[in-house]
């Protein structure tokens, strides 16, 4: 049999094992704190990096810092996930001002994807006019009138748009040409946003991606281009509104006015409830 070890003893030795032990972690040989590398995390964490980082550049536009950030990445990987990041948030409807950084970090690294198309630093750039709508006498429902060669024309030279755009497949200028207004419906639903929404249809009735689409409005203009949002169809965009504005529907470089007088309207409602605006949305096709 062997010897039994008293119970103090044994409690005593713990605790001494227990005190060298801190000396030995805390004095003899610390822990040396390092910064690891970023290429060094497992990817779910890289493309978390990445993210981070594109959205901190939206926050500062310190280019040089995000392009220390990302520099030791592989640059595949970084593309992938910055065009997913701008996709995802042009889907989603982000603010414009925090999709133009991202748009400008993308230019930067060499991404290449339809949604920057919106945002790029070239068609910023680009001298776009503000197009007056022609003035429409107010009527309880608002008048939809198609182009016509009487329709007054903008005298302003077109638009320059950015390389990239023409290199990207897109409809055919024969469509474009032979668009126009095939559908007007007021949506209503209270509970979302009122918008016009815009459906671009083939002679098939195949939704057809790649359209540049304007609203213009007496001191404003913006655009959007069909097929970003596959889930609603690839001919769909949509702009939001305002209530009380005159708006102006076109395609292609602001030449050929295919909706004018267009107005938010109220919804019809239920006793007793409050009215609401609704949203349009309109279909052109061939």
């Amino acid at each position: 049999m062997y010897p039994s070890v008293p119970r103090g003893a044994l409690i005593v030795g713990l605790v001494l094992g227990v005190i060298l032990g801190l000396v030995y972690g805390w004095m003899v040989d610390p822990v040396q704190v390092a910064d690891t590398h970023p290429a060094l995390l497992r990817s779910d964490h890289r493309h978390d990096w990445v993210i981070l980082t594109a959205l901190s550049y939206a926050a500062d536009g310190d280019l040089d810092r995000a392009r220390t950030r990302l520099n030791h990445l592989d640059e595949e990987e970084v593309t992938e996930v910055l065009k997913v990041l701008i996709e995802a948030y042009a889907v989603a409807g982000r603010p414009p001002d925090v999709l133009r950084r991202l748009t400008m970090l993308g230019e930067a690294l060499d991404v290449d994807t339809p949604a920057m198309l919106l945002y790029s630093t070239d068609a910023q750039a680009a001298d776009l006019p503000v197009w007056s709508a022609p003035t429409v006498t107010p009527v309880p429902t608002p008048t939809l009138i198609p182009w016509s060669p009487d329709t007054p024309q903008r005298t302003q030279p077109a638009p320059t748009f950015p390389s990239s755009m023409a290199s990207t497949p897109g409809p055919p200028s024969s469509l474009l040409t032979q668009l126009s207004l095939d559908d007007q419906e007021q949506l209503c639903d209270s509970e979302r946003d009122p918008q016009i929404q815009v459906v671009v249809l083939d002679d098939e009735g195949q939704g057809v991606p790649g359209v540049v689409v304007w609203l213009v409005w007496s001191d404003g203009i913006d655009r959007a281009v069909s097929g970003l949002k596959p889930a609603r169809g690839p001919g769909y965009a949509d702009f939001n509104a305002a209530p009380g504005v005159n708006y102006t529907l076109t395609v292609d470089e602001l030449g050929m006015p295919l909706v004018t007088g267009l107005q938010l309207e109220s919804c019809p409602a239920e006793p007793g409830e409050a009215s609401y605006l609704g949203s349009w949305r309109i279909v052109f096709a061939p």
